[in-house]
């Protein structure tokens, strides 16, 4: 006759239960000169600064352009994300402050400068591998503050941590090289070169095993979610190879959303797909410029629409005028046919930001349980009725979409609406108060040829 088996106790079935834990950690990298920390510096001031400091942090907010800007989406929705545990899940957030800002040990501390070498290359301390090493180390430190924090002394298992990954411009392509680089570092990572190189540590399991050693170990790492405001690496002096050099695949997540801007064309600002998403992704085209879509405008900016005028030259005798060169690169005909002017007299338009509230309430529509519900107080246009009408229209873009990428050489972002259509129609209303136009000249916003979008294709 066998021996009879004792069944478990329940109390140790829990204890048992309780020392197997999942984390969660939703990773924000924002954009390009995007510091959510250095604009409430910006407008707390009096918190930062003593008055033997007064002149130093007014010089470094007047010269570094990421004291200035406006909060951008992904910053927002750092503010938001889940941070209560649910069973034995628990949740955190993490915010990596943009491509050429400086970071800071505490939230208190003051800002730093911005590097305006990052800023244009994307490399560096303050670059993209920069700040994916960043990620990796505050990952760390955020798993050792859940477990401090746990009310329980017991050593535990990490079964699978969860990660939510969101990024803007070039912080969407950090996000991509973050997430490509979990299980197993690639790419260009040189740090310095030389005798004796060293390299970013872009690689979360590599981080995890060195210095992590006194977290338990985690089983399994899974990207659930990447949320990506329109794609730009721009790294380097050659972005053409971006995709090889920053592994910018996005085929590990269980779900991509990529939000691409369909008025953006200037020539640094290319964006690149995410063709090598799983079947679950979206990539939806959406009205608006860059940071109408990733957000971080202030508001009431005001844009002229004849940016340099008719110029007549002289030179050996000959006269050569120069034609006028109005907002976005456009004929004035367009400008006024599209509705971005409302006549050809108008010198200056005043462009509300409150547009790109609809992107952002758009991306947490996928990922919606994730994020508290006081989001929606501050974020959100319901006293706007033009706003209400084209939400409305866009939280039907997947299955009516308004774009399409169209397979030309190049590839180029094709309206599917003609010339007094309603959609054509309700754009056209919108434009002139609440889209910008971003292509105004100079070295960082000429336009691209032709005023057509360079579009990568992340799968070649």
């Amino acid at each position: 006759m066998g021996r009879k088996v004792q069944n478990q106790p329940e109390a140790e079935k829990k204890t048992n239960k309780d020392k197997v834990i999942d984390i969660r950690l939703g990773i924000f990298f924002d954009g390009t000169s995007n510091n959510k920390l250095n604009i409430f510096e910006y407008r707390n001031p009096e918190q930062y600064q003593s008055r033997w400091t007064k002149k130093y942090h007014e010089f470094k907010r007047w010269t570094s352009i990421s004291y200035k800007s406006d909060f951008s989406n992904v910053a927002k929705l750092s503010d938001f994300y889940q941070q209560e545990k649910k069973d034995n899940e628990y949740f955190g957030a993490i915010y990596i402050e943009g491509i050429a800002t400086a970071p800071r040990e505490k939230d208190t501390d003051p800002g730093g400068f911005d590097d305006y070498m990052a800023a244009a290359t994307g490399m560096g301390e303050l670059g993209i591998n920069g700040k994916v090493e960043r990620a990796c180390q505050k990952i760390i430190e955020k798993i050792q503050y859940l477990l401090r924090n746990r009310g329980n002394s017991e050593t535990v298992e990490i079964k699978t941590l969860k990660l939510d990954v969101f990024g803007f411009s070039r912080g969407a392509a950090a996000a991509r090289r973050f997430v490509s680089c979990i299980e197993k570092p690639s790419g260009e990572r040189i740090r310095h070169r030389g005798r004796y190189p060293s390299y970013y540590d872009v690689c979360l399991r590599d981080v995890l095993k060195k210095k992590g050693k006194s977290l338990p170990p985690v089983n399994r790492i899974q990207p659930c979610f990447l949320g990506l405001f329109d794609t730009v690496s721009s790294y380097g002096l050659n972005f053409k190879d971006d995709v090889k050099e920053l592994t910018l695949g996005v085929s590990k997540p269980e779900m991509v959303v990529q939000l691409v801007a369909a008025d953006e064309y200037r020539k640094n600002f290319a964006l690149t797909r995410i063709k090598t998403a799983n079947g679950k992704s979206k990539e939806l085209i959406l009205p608006g410029e860059h940071c109408d879509i990733g957000g971080s405008h202030n508001d009431g900016v005001q844009e002229k629409t004849v940016l340099k005028q008719e110029k007549t030259i002289v030179h050996h005798n000959m006269v050569q005028t120069l034609p006028a060169i109005y907002n976005g690169y456009k004929t004035l005909e367009q400008l006024l046919e599209e509705g971005w002017i409302n006549s050809k007299d108008e010198k200056i338009r005043v462009v509300s930001n409150k547009y790109s509230v609809i992107p952002l309430l758009l991306m947490i529509k996928f990922q919606q349980n994730l994020f508290v519900e006081n989001l929606f107080d501050k974020n959100n246009v319901d006293d706007i009725e033009i706003l209400q009408n084209l939400k409305e229209r866009i939280d039907r873009i997947e299955n009516n979409p308004l774009y399409q990428f169209k397979c030309t050489v190049p590839e180029q972002i094709k309206p599917l609406f003609q010339k007094d259509d309603a959609d054509f129609m309700l754009l056209k209303n919108i434009r002139h108060r609440y889209l910008h136009l971003s292509a105004g000249g100079g070295l960082v916003n000429s336009p691209a040829k032709n005023n057509i979008r360079l579009i990568i294709d992340d799968s070649k």
